[in-house]
């Protein structure tokens, strides 16, 4: 109701009005502002949907690489295979638009390089990962995944390579 009975108090003030709004006095045009910033949200988010299609990922991908909005994100890994002792070592290089690493960028390439190793290697032990911006070794961030020890002090990995052999 109080949207109503101020509808054009708010938007159209002028010096001759005796009860004209004051700046000063924001606490009284809250909740009319906060109902239009809802408002232009949604108007703005539903304008900005198209942009989003899944249908258009792929340009979106392609034009950033080629204006040089691309970020290479090396990650150089250590893993185990089930019944070796030794550790194998090996790297990757995930391209991602942008210019900037963010902490939801890094987060999303590590999540796809965890994705891409199990899939890769479904039986293989990740040791650690430690990735970084390629051309300028900016770190983004380091895993590492200490062996799970059975009861004699062995790691998993050792027990499984003793009970081979």
């Amino acid at each position: 109701m109080h949207t109503v009975e101020k509808r054009g108090f708010y938007f159209h003030g002028n010096i001759k009005r005796k009860d004209a709004w004051k700046p000063h006095e924001q606490g009284k045009a809250e909740s009319l502002a906060l109902l239009a910033l809802s408002i232009a949200t949604k108007i703005s988010m539903k304008a900005a949907e198209p942009i989003f299609a899944p249908e258009l990922k792929k340009r979106h991908f392609e034009d950033a690489m080629r204006t040089g909005a691309k970020i290479v994100f090396e990650i150089k890994f250590k893993f185990r295979e089930p019944e070796e002792v030794f550790d194998r070592e090996n790297e990757i290089n995930i391209n991602m638009p942008g210019t900037k690493v963010t902490p939801r960028s890094a987060f999303a390439v590590a999540q796809h390089f965890l994705h891409v190793f199990q899939h890769n290697q479904p039986v293989s032990a990740l040791r650690e990962a430690e990735c970084s911006v390629q051309g300028t070794g900016e770190k983004v961030f380091n895993l590492t995944f200490h062996p799970i020890r059975d009861g004699a002090g062995k790691a998993t990995s050792e027990k499984s390579a003793d009970a081979s052999g």
